[in-house]
């Protein structure tokens, strides 16, 4: 970089650090006085007004959080007051970074989220990672470390309905004495004749207990005396007209919202699924097609329609809607998907988004169609939960879906390639060269900070056969500085040809001064002592462009 790009770097990490004193205030005010107070109000116009001028000469601002503090552009912002990095680091957020554009309502409405959870403890319900996503502020990007933590990842075992381990009844501490009996423990007590009696409304909910235990009961019974009818069932039109029975009685069970009922009668479909499979081809074949019909929209299309039961319903009935999908097939994300728009209770959202994570792991393409949907809440969410998965064919969709007109859907994807796994640095690479330079800048700083183990290879052929223009000096110089952080001797060789090539070009006003300065910078870099050998003779070059690369990487380094 050229002395001009230092000092204007510079004022940018002094302007981050004002912002960051100004954030702290403001939170400060929002605990102490209404929301229409002068002095809160006053806060937040400033804050505002501190953003507006860092973004006339920057698209945005981003702030990496550690356990104690803050970095912006490799250098700690110090602050004083509450410590916001450890608030942030708590919950999982990563980075945090505001988008030229933002105004006091979205403003305010981040104090207000910042205020609710500074001061929560590590076990309360709810974290500030969560409160940012349902908020999906237009011009607030994160990165969380884990965002299914409070309802778990996309675990397969916990959707499955795998069997939980719970603590015995037996204590078995061995310093544990049981108190000895009390002769009197179970001696009946005398009480009056009114506990014996109940109200109306009582009576009512008793006989619609009753009731409810007799139809799973028969249920389970009809359901019972049909397998031992299908399996000895040898007509296939019989066959189907009993499937078809079932795929009724379930569709029904999903209505009334006993999804305890319809998962157990899927789970005995499927058992009897698999004997099926060694006895008799036609019978499981005929069941592959019950369980591809009851995944499709004419069954479960009626989802949509009780969800507001499940809006309202206890965890216990969520865990056992999120059971059932175990044995349904992917195809069943078509129906449940659309849910997302409008669910608002967190913990079924969360269920329904672990349904989906877990059926596109088995599958992509039903999600993948989805993506076409006009319905930008909802090709939101599942570009979230896409981030959540593995494989190079997701990493695909989301280098498709940094494409997509929305914008908050194109920061989705990209957030959420960076947060992959190492598949997906060949797919990064493809946005170096990107026409955004807000994405080419936030993939160069993911690159550098990351520190991807195959990253080298692909940044050496990238700097060997890549042509650059002047104007493209920044992003030269942040990729240099990539292949010295993650470089070992296999770079060394590059890094000297680049570094010595033609010294006297500059003599003759043809100097590519910023690879040469850029070769420098990794050197300092790479800091190994091969590295330092190659800089040593730069700074006693006989050529002042040479000197100049060495002197420049060095001053940057400290």
């Amino acid at each position: 970089m050229t002395e001009q790009d230092d000092i204007a770097e510079n004022k940018e990490i002094a302007a981050a650090e004002k912002i960051i004193s100004a954030l702290l205030i403001a939170v400060k005010n929002s605990a102490l006085y209404p929301e229409h107070h002068e002095s809160y109000l006053k806060s937040v116009e400033k804050l505002r007004a501190l953003f507006a001028e860092f973004f006339k000469g920057s698209e945005y601002l981003r702030w990496y959080v550690e356990k104690d503090h803050l970095i912006f552009k490799g250098q700690v912002i110090r602050h004083d007051g509450e410590n916001l990095s450890s608030v942030l680091f708590r919950d999982g957020i990563r980075w945090i970074e505001i988008r030229k554009g933002i105004e006091s309502d979205e403003i305010t409405g981040f104090l207000k989220i910042l205020k609710e959870y500074r001061m929560l403890s590590d076990n309360a319900d709810g974290d500030l990672a969560t409160a940012l996503w349902e908020a999906n502020f237009p011009h607030i990007m994160y990165e969380a470390e884990d965002a299914f933590r409070d309802a778990g990842s996309v675990d397969a075992a916990m959707l499955m309905g795998m069997p939980e381990t719970t603590a015995g009844k037996e204590n078995h501490d061995p310093e544990y004495v049981p108190a000895p009996e009390d002769p009197l423990r179970y001696a009946p007590l005398p009480l009056s004749s009114d506990v014996w009696q109940i109200s109306p409304q009582e009576t009512l909910e008793l006989q619609r207990m009753v009731i409810k235990e007799e139809n799973d009961d028969k249920t389970k019974d009809v359901l019972d005396i049909l397998l031992i009818i299908l399996k000895e069932q040898h007509n296939e039109q019989e066959f189907s007209n009993i499937l078809d029975f079932i795929k009724d009685e379930f569709r029904q069970s999903l209505i009334q919202g006993e999804f305890e009922l319809a998962h157990l009668m899927l789970g005995r479909m499927q058992e009897f699924k698999r004997v099926c499979q060694s006895e008799s081809q036609s019978k499981a074949s005929l069941l592959q097609n019950f369980f591809m019909s009851v995944s499709g929209a004419e069954v479960l299309g009626v989802l949509y329609k009780v969800r507001p039961a499940l809006e309202i319903a206890n965890p216990e009935r969520i865990r056992s809607f999120r059971k059932m999908f175990n044995f349904l097939r992917p195809e069943a994300t078509i129906s449940l998907a659309p849910m997302l728009a409008v669910i608002k209770n967190p913990q079924l959202r969360r269920a329904v988004m672990e349904i989906i994570g877990a059926l596109a792991s088995k599958d992509i393409r039903p999600l993948e169609k989805l993506l076409e949907s006009p319905e930008e809440e909802l090709v939101h969410r599942l570009v979230f939960i896409m981030g959540k998965l593995k494989g190079k064919k997701i990493g695909e969709l989301l280098l498709k879906m940094i494409g997509h007109p929305s914008e908050a859907i194109r920061r989705e994807a990209l957030n959420s390639l960076m947060s992959g796994d190492n598949e997906s640095v060949s797919l990064l690479f493809t946005l170096l060269d990107n026409d955004s330079e807000m994405i080419r800048e936030m993939v160069s700083e993911h690159l550098y900070r990351k520190k991807y183990p195959d990253i080298e290879e692909q940044m050496l052929d990238y700097l060997e056969h890549r042509r650059f223009r002047y104007k493209e000096r920044k992003h030269i110089s942040a990729c240099y500085k990539i292949l010295g952080r993650s470089g070992s001797s296999k770079s060394l060789a590059f890094l000297e040809k680049v570094l010595f090539d033609k010294p006297w070009a500059s003599l003759l006003g043809i100097e590519n001064a910023f690879e040469r300065d850029g070769a420098a910078a990794a050197l300092a870099e790479m800091g190994t002592e091969e590295a330092g050998s190659l800089l040593a003779r730069a700074s006693r070059h006989p050529f002042p462009s040479v000197r100049r690369a060495y002197k420049k990487a060095t001053e940057d380094i400290l």
